[in-house]
């Protein structure tokens, strides 16, 4: 199961129409305190953690914008002649934010300055869709199930998750998104604005089968987590009911990182009701990130590792044959015997002359994943921004079957690479970005190693029975 995304998208100013919006658009009015507009006044917006800064002047009717803003913290400054300075410090923008707002100047020397230490909260008022946003706060701070971004998103309202976190026989093998009751196929899936659909037969978070803890991208890398539904602008290409967007950590002037581990045994864990004793489970996840600066204002990085290792048990029922009827398949069809050889006795009391058994007991299972994020902003001038994002991951998942010699292998490969440059003047931005998504997976039953074909006859009479491996046997 492969999939393969490239894309390209060129933008200016507004965002093109087969691209996801990561920036945020600032609209504002400068106004004095009469209510009457100030044209040539001069605005500066600097990113807190980075020091980027951009400049404009306001129009001949007192308003400016200022567009593909990334993701982060922000101060304002606005300074006309005749009036004192205005600053305002802690503007939090999100991806795909717009907003506007209106500043009043008070009449006095340039020299003095207004400061604004905090504001009430950013209203989008200039476009139409529904937009959640949880940022890295709330990610890192609340608990999440094997540390997957997906559970996330149930806390917004007309989003439903399927099986977040969970790997096959734990719950529905599809997972995906439906916003606002319509289909998984509706909702795509992004890094930074470019394509990071993992499934080649659905739109998902996760790969074909769902057995990946890691979907898309570690928390430790993730900045926020943006869902757009509803009526949704243009620009979110391929969408029908809305996008899940994450937006990627970047290094600031200040060096931070995090370490994290996730440890769980069955010591831990209640016993399953069907099994008279504790199934062997070990989960261990654990990693970390890191990320500051290469040259201060200048040059920064990011980097996150993520791995889990779990040797943990799949409860497995079902219907086998009974040793009475094997001996009577045997004396009639001795070539049965290496598929018979892989097949368990029941477990649960059965009629003497019964074909069939129930069986059920728990088997071993294994999984793992190396799961890294690396992450570099080069800040080319004040109005000029090159990042450069790749995520890589290798998971695996060896899950039992009922039949000993039958395990099901899943390997799986991401590689995933996005470069996006901002670049613009005082009255002109332009973003230009490139997205690679690659999502391999493959699958292998063990059965096929041992010479047993996969369709094998059990015999011409007796109950039916059926397994994975597709064989049956019809009543005469």
């Amino acid at each position: 199961m492969r999939s393969i995304t490239l894309a390209v998208c060129s933008c200016f100013t507004v965002i093109s129409a087969y691209s996801q919006v990561t920036t945020a658009t600032f609209y504002g009015t400068v106004a004095d305190s009469t209510g009457a507009v100030v044209p040539g006044a001069s605005i500066t917006f600097l990113n807190e953690g980075t020091a980027s800064s951009q400049k404009k002047v306001t129009s001949a009717s007192g308003e400016f914008a200022f567009d593909l803003l990334r993701v982060g913290t922000y101060s304002i400054r606005i300074e006309a002649q005749g009036f004192k300075a205005f600053t305002s410090t802690g503007v939090e923008l999100a991806a795909a934010q717009h907003v506007r707002r209106t500043f009043t100047l008070e009449v006095g020397a340039v020299s003095e300055t207004v400061n604004v230490d905090s504001s009430t909260p950013l209203v989008n008022t200039v476009s139409a869709e529904q937009r959640e946003s949880v940022d890295s706060r709330v990610v890192s701070a609340v608990p999440l199930s094997r540390r997957n971004y997906t559970n996330l998103l149930s806390v917004g309202t007309g989003v439903t998750v399927s099986n977040a976190g969970s790997a096959p026989g734990h719950g529905n093998r599809d997972g995906g998104v439906r916003l606002n009751g319509l289909g998984r196929s509706a909702t795509t899936f992004t890094v930074d604005g470019t394509d990071a659909n993992g499934n080649a037969e659905g739109r998902s978070g996760a790969l074909f089968t769902n057995f990946n803890y890691i979907d898309t991208m570690s928390i430790e890398a993730v900045q926020e987590v943006q869902v757009v539904k509803g009526i949704i602008p243009a620009e979110y290409g391929q969408a029908l009911s809305g996008n899940v967007n994450l937006i990627s950590k970047s290094g600031t002037n200040s060096l931070h990182g995090s370490l994290f581990e996730n440890f769980q045994s069955e010591n831990l864990n209640a016993r399953n009701q069907f099994l008279s004793y504790k199934a062997p489970m070990t989960f261990n996840q654990f990693g970390g990130s890191l990320g500051g600066p290469l040259k201060r204002d200048r040059i920064f990085f990011f980097g996150a590792y993520e791995g889990y290792r779990e040797a943990s048990s799949s409860f497995l029922t079902g219907n086998v044959p009974t040793a009475r009827f094997r001996a009577e398949l045997l004396g009639r069809q001795p070539q049965f015997k290496p598929a018979l050889d892989a097949t368990p006795l029941p477990t649960e009391p059965h009629a003497a002359a019964a074909d069939v058994g129930f069986y059920q007991a728990a088997r071993p299972a294994l999984a793992h994943d190396n799961h890294a994020v690396i992450k570099g902003d080069f800040r080319v001038n004040n109005n000029s921004n090159l990042a450069l994002t790749y995520t890589r991951g290798r998971p695996f998942r060896d899950e039992p079957m009922i039949y000993t010699s039958n395990n099901t292998e899943f390997h799986g490969w991401q590689e995933r690479g996005t470069a996006s440059f901002v670049t613009g003047g005082a009255a002109w931005t332009s973003e230009t970005r490139f997205g690679y998504n690659k999502q391999d997976l493959e699958t292998f039953d063990s059965f096929l190693n041992k010479g047993v074909p996969e369709d094998t006859l059990y015999g011409r009479r007796y109950a039916s029975i059926s397994s994975n491996l597709g064989f049956s046997t019809p009543a005469s």
